[in-house]
């Protein structure tokens, strides 16, 4: 992976900013995916050329994470058990989970336990969208997924300072952030995204992820799936728990309609599909 130098404001460092950037193959593979006009077999095609992120598809596609009812063996089959829209979906997905493979990142600290929180999140996000209704479930897994992508971005960008934001604990964590990168990881995660040619409702998906849902945005239904997910993935064992905001997780659950009885459920259900690492 490359990366890609951005002026930028650091409050009380200077510094330039990096942002990484997608392999080439995958670059020109997000242009397409951007084109309305694009044919599924085009995607198919440029998709075959990246082997590797071929395989990562069809594994993402057969994870207990992505929950579907039969296994998927190769391109050719989602897309005709999926559809298109849902493959699109998940080669966002793939992408991302290749830029979780940092391994560790400070003593103690290794980037499968964000891998394990972005893919429980997701998981918990499907869920609640099939309880909620009137949400695509791949949509809310892949918002789930990508939700704190701004964290890889830290990790990109300077390494050492992640690690000494990493020390901060409740709500010194968003502020230690923008001390160390100029702006906090859902900042941080939307730019990146937006970089990268990411669909525009998650670049604004994950821009929002910390913020209070207010009831006239497009996607406030979907927002409040994906914080409590968030909250829900945070108190799993093994998870990533430190920007968790455990007092946001009543008034998500009763905003969607959801009694507060019914999240034990929800754990235990995410859990048996993806147990602690």
């Amino acid at each position: 992976m490359d990366d890609r130098c951005t002026a930028g404001d650091s409050g009380a460092r200077q510094r330039p900013r990096r942002l990484p950037t997608l392999e080439v193959a995958t670059s020109q593979l997000m242009v397409y995916l951007r084109d309305p006009e694009v044919s599924d077999q085009r995607v198919l095609s440029l998709l075959q050329l990246d082997v590797a992120l071929s395989s990562t598809v069809l594994a993402v596609a057969n994870s207990p994470f992505y929950g579907l009812p039969r296994r998927v063996d190769s391109l050719h089959q989602a897309l005709r058990i999926l559809g298109f829209e849902a493959l699109r979906n998940l080669i966002y997905a793939a992408t991302i989970q290749r830029l979780f493979r940092q391994g560790r990142i400070c003593p103690g600290f290794d980037a499968k336990c964000l891998w394990y929180h972005a893919s429980t999140t997701g998981a918990a996000a499907r869920r609640l969208a099939l309880h909620v209704g009137g949400l695509d479930p791949q949509q809310a897994f892949l918002a789930g997924l990508l939700h704190d992508i701004g964290h890889i971005v830290e990790i990109q960008m300077d390494r050492d300072a992640y690690c000494s934001v990493l020390e901060q604990r409740d709500e010194a964590w968003l502020p230690a952030e923008v001390e160390a990168f100029g702006q906090d990881h859902a900042a941080l995660g939307a730019e990146a995204l937006r970089l990268w040619r990411f669909p525009d409702w998650s670049v604004e998906l994950v821009a929002g992820h910390h913020a209070p849902v207010a009831a006239t945005r497009p996607d406030a239904a979907l927002l409040r799936v994906c914080q409590l997910a968030d909250s829900l993935s945070g108190s799993l064992p093994g998870s990533f728990e430190r920007d968790l905001a455990p007092e946001a997780l009543g008034a998500c659950a009763a905003a969607l309609g959801i009694a507060e009885s019914r999240l034990d459920t929800l754990r235990a259900q995410v859990l048996l599909e993806c147990p602690p690492i």
